[in-house]
């Protein structure tokens, strides 16, 4: 809705092409093991997903356009991060 698909803080020195890999490197970079790093990638991936139920149901303060673009930026990251 507000256009902007930068992450507020850079990870891997990145701050878009947000992908499990990129997220996976990153997690070895910081000394986070893999199994933490899955564990957490996986609960994103529930919660977002569920975000994006909510927001098709009418769970959001966007409505039309601003709506779906939500539901299609949620869903193409949520493609990224599986």
């Amino acid at each position: 809705p507000y256009r902007d698909f930068e992450l507020a803080l850079p990870i891997g020195g990145r701050r878009d092409g947000l992908t499990r890999r990129r997220l996976m490197d990153f997690a070895e970079r910081v000394g986070l093991p893999q199994a933490a790093a899955e564990r957490a990638l996986g609960l994103t991936i529930d919660v977002a997903g569920g975000m994006v139920d909510a927001v098709q149901a009418g769970e959001s303060p966007w409505r039309g356009t601003a709506r779906d673009d939500l539901v299609r930026a949620l869903q193409f990251r949520l493609t990224q991060l599986a």
